[in-house]
């Protein structure tokens, strides 16, 4: 019998790090991450590790990430991905310069 495998890759974009929070959840490290992706900007929490840590992003970098089906996925310093479930999600709204005053 021939087993049919399917590779399902995640197609990574450019994103804008809007904001690292670290923090402690019941006795374990981890971090909010919040990146600006198209005009949204989605928010979710990592645990730290040797790999992944919050001193790894500066507000105003860019990273590479996805956002699919309730998950935000970033290509971590060492090339591998790290995924965590969206905590927060928001639209930006961007009003036009002749509004702006």
């Amino acid at each position: 019998m021939y087993a049919l495998i399917v590779l399902l890759t995640i197609s990574l974009q450019s994103a804008t790090v809007i904001d690292v929070e670290p923090h402690t959840v019941t006795g374990v490290e981890a971090f909010t991450l919040a990146i600006r992706l198209g005009d949204m900007i989605y928010a979710a929490d990592f645990p730290s590790s040797r790999n992944l840590r919050a001193t790894d992003y500066t507000i105003g970098d860019q990273i590479q990430a996805a956002v699919r089906r309730g998950t935000m996925t970033i290509r971590r310093r060492d090339g591998k991905t790290a995924t965590a479930t969206i905590s927060r999600k928001e639209r930006v709204l961007v009003e036009p310069r002749y509004l702006r005053r």
